[in-house]
């Protein structure tokens, strides 16, 4: 899961249609703003909200960009979730979404991935989450928590 940024992601969507391709695995990616050429996986650029929310509850694991939309959505779903931060300096986003990804990691909501070639493995740690109901206000706190991590308090 891609979300709806507009800078592409090849690095991510690259590895898991290699992934898909190596493991034979039903694969389907919302890729935004990222083009998906392979028969080997499901692609659409973008999907209804619903529907996004349904695939969701129904994945073993989702494996998503590192953005609060995305992560909210996945918690919001009960995903056993992988999550993979954009980074500036690879033209993938405008900001590094890599302080979102490891304050939701501390508390052990998602399974983080920094180095792309470790995915089999993250997908493997993700599918022995033991997830706990969460509330629709996660997300807020742990945004709230990193500033004011920036702010010192």
């Amino acid at each position: 899961m891609l979300g709806t940024n507009p800078y592409p992601f090849s690095r991510l969507t690259e590895k898991v249609v290699e992934w898909a391709e190596n493991t034979g695995e039903h694969i389907i990616i919302q890729s935004g703003s990222t083009p998906v050429t392979s028969d080997k996986v499901e692609s659409y650029s973008f999907i209804d909200h619903s529907r996004i929310m349904k695939l969701m509850q129904e994945a073993e694991v989702v494996i998503s960009q590192g953005g609060f939309g995305s992560l909210q959505d996945c918690m919001k779903a009960g995903a056993k979730t992988v999550a993979v931060p954009r980074l500036m300096e690879l033209g993938e986003s405008q900001d590094d979404q890599k302080e979102i990804v490891d304050a939701l990691a501390q508390d052990s909501l998602i399974v983080p991935l920094y180095n792309i070639d470790d995915l089999d493995k993250a997908v493997e740690d993700a599918k022995k989450i033991k997830l706990n109901k969460t509330d629709d206000n996660i997300m807020p706190k742990h945004i709230s928590s990193i500033i004011n991590g920036f702010l010192g308090k």
